[in-house]
This record gives C-alpha cells, sequence and structure tokens, in this order.
C-alpha cells in the first residue's frame, strides 16, 4: 500500500484522473451495450439517455452522445442519429469520425451541402483519412462536381491505400476524366 502511493506521489501515474462524470458515463454505456447484446433496445436506449444526462464536460458529452448516435444508426434512426452526432461535435469538434459519420448520414437523406461540409471538415482534421477522402469524392461525383472529384482521387493516390483501392481509385478516375471530356449538350 505504502509503495503504490509512494508510485502516485512521484508521478507515476499519467495525467488526471477519470472525472467522476465520465466514469458514470463509462458505467451507463456498458449497461446499454449489455441491453443491446440481450436484444432489450428499450433499455439501451434508457441507459444512453442516462449516460447523457451524467454527462458533465465535454469529454463525457462527446463521448455519451457519439455513442447513443452509434447505436441509433444501427436500429436505423437515421435522423436523431444526426442529432446526436451534432451534440457529440458541439462538446469536441475535433472529432474525425464523427465528422465523417455525420456527413454519410447527411448524404444519405440528400443533404448534400452538409454533407460536403462535415467531410470537408473530417478531412481538414486528418488530410491523411482515406475513408473520408474516398466519400467526400464520391459525394462530388453523385453531385457532378467531376474536377473537384478528380482533386480528391489524386489526393487519395497519394496516401498509403491498400492495392485494391488503389485500383478502384484509377477506374474512377478514368471514368471522371471521360465524363468531363464528353461534350456538353447544344
Amino acid at each position: 500500500m505504502l509503495a503504490c502511493l509512494a508510485i502516485m506521489a512521484c508521478g507515476g501515474r499519467q495525467g488526471p484522473p477519470p472525472s467522476p462524470s465520465l466514469a458514470a458515463v463509462h458505467a451507463q454505456l456498458e449497461q446499454a451495450q449489455e441491453q443491446e447484446r440481450k436484444r432489450d433496445y428499450t433499455r439501451a436506449r434508457e441507459h444512453y439517455q442516462q449516460a447523457i444526462a451524467l454527462a458533465k464536460e465535454a469529454p463525457a458529452l462527446a463521448l455519451a452522445h457519439r455513442e447513443y448516435a452509434s447505436a441509433l444508426i444501427f436500429w436505423g434512426e437515421y435522423p436523431l442519429a444526426g442529432e446526436e452526432l451534432e451534440r457529440s461535435l458541439a462538446a469536441d469538434p475535433g472529432q474525425i469520425q464523427v465528422w465523417h459519420d455525420l456527413g454519410i448520414l447527411q448524404a444519405r437523406s440528400n443533404q448534400y451541402a452538409q454533407a460536403r461540409a462535415s467531410l470537408t471538415r473530417a478531412l481538414a482534421l486528418d488530410p491523411k483519412e482515406a475513408r473520408t477522402r474516398v466519400a467526400l469524392a464520391a459525394l462530388l461525383v453523385k453531385t457532378g462536381a467531376y474536377a473537384e472529384a478528380e482533386t480528391q482521387y489524386e489526393a487519395l493516390l497519394k496516401l498509403d491505400i491498400p492495392e485494391p483501392i488503389r485500383r478502384a481509385t484509377h477506374k474512377a478516375l478514368a471514368l471522371i476524366r471521360a465524363e468531363m471530356a464528353r461534350p456538353k449538350g447544344p
């Protein structure tokens, strides 16, 4: 016991201890996930909502909203999931994966300008995030922004990506360039 106290007093511990709020949030999230494993989604929802209610600091809020959003996506409740992702980002705007997921949900509901902004924000946080770059390029193709999609695919080729993705990217670039070279209407 004394050795443990001595180690703690001498800086053997890394960073501050987790806040009581964060510990309570983790406990509720574990309960929510346990209920999901049992397929009791009503009880799981209650635990996610309790985690949010217990969250007092930004890291706890970001975590609680993000995890609830993940469950809502799994349950097919996309509009509510988008709201939860936005709440998570309000608590911590530096979450690359949350910006990515929000962009995907926005694109899914035809909110293309918002999706583009969300995916662009994720890339600004980490320009080497290949999944987000692919998602943004696909969105740009879908909305007819071929030159911008070409730029995204070219940037993707500069990253360390698996060979199947590299081949698919070359094919996508060929299709985009063919589309851009096609004569436009009368």
